[in-house]
């Protein structure tokens, strides 16, 4: 009888447990910016605009990704809602205000759509609009030869420099140019007055014309040249880059 008590006491206690455990059951909820669609092109993760956006994405996560169990209800676990998007929104405004600057941001491109998302139990409890943090860029080229000015003796040196591009004969057609600072920055210098497209028995080139003055916008800098051949259906746009470096006392 003693040994049938025992037993009795045991799936009483059990039942116990079981029924309290019923009764403080925990719900998941999980929250934070993550990203709902993501391309890129080569080594874009390089690109310092990219290195921006993650920073600012890094940022927010600290302050308000995170996962926790708990009993909460479902208002209070959307607290930070509002604030989290709030902020979101003015990161992707900081973002394109850097990504409107004028600076080259180099030849990779990418584009990422992040959310700030609230789960219950890993299903969507809310979730904002989302946001695109994008760049495109144009093929890119960068030409073997570079631009040498040296005014350390003359007070002006003016010339044009040939800089082969293809070695075919193509249709070429100049879309623009823009004088950047070694570090992607444009530049106000003003030593580059024309660029021509050219193309003789053989080869493509661009003649790149200057005109320097002693003591005035020594450096070094890059040329971006946006073109498409005239002959490809899709009108493809690249941009050539040639360094160029400007020597003067």
């Amino acid at each position: 009888m003693k040994k049938i008590f025992v037993i009795a006491a045991a799936l009483l206690t059990f039942f116990a447990t079981g029924c309290s455990t019923k009764e403080s059951a925990k719900i998941v909820y999980q929250q934070g910016v993550y990203y709902t669609e993501y391309s890129g092109e080569g080594n874009f993760q390089t690109n310092e605009l990219y290195i921006y956006m993650s920073s600012l994405i890094k940022s927010l996560n600290v302050k308000y990704e995170k996962q926790y169990i708990s009993e909460i209800n479902d208002e209070a676990a959307l607290a930070d809602f509002t604030a989290a998007v709030s902020e979101l929104n003015q990161a992707f405004k900081d973002y394109q205000e850097m990504a409107a600057s004028g600076k080259d941001f180099g030849e990779f491109g990418f584009s990422l759509t992040f959310k700030f998302i609230v789960t219950k139990e890993a299903t969507i409890l809310k979730e904002s609009e989302p946001f695109t943090f994008e760049y495109s860029a144009n093929t890119r080229i960068t030409t073997a030869k570079s631009v040498n000015i040296n005014t350390e003796v003359a007070e002006s040196v003016s010339g044009i420099v040939p800089i082969q591009i293809s070695d075919l004969k193509i249709s070429t057609i100049i879309t623009g140019y823009k004088l950047y600072n070694a570090d992607g920055t444009p530049s106000n210098a003003d030593f580059i007055k024309k660029v021509e497209a050219t193309s003789v028995e053989g080869f493509t080139a661009f003649n790149v014309s200057f005109s320097a003055k002693q003591g005035v916008d020594a450096g070094k800098y890059y040329l971006l040249v946006t073109f498409y051949d005239e002959d490809d259906p899709d009108k493809s746009l690249f941009d050539c880059r040639i360094d160029i470096e400007h020597k003067t006392k």
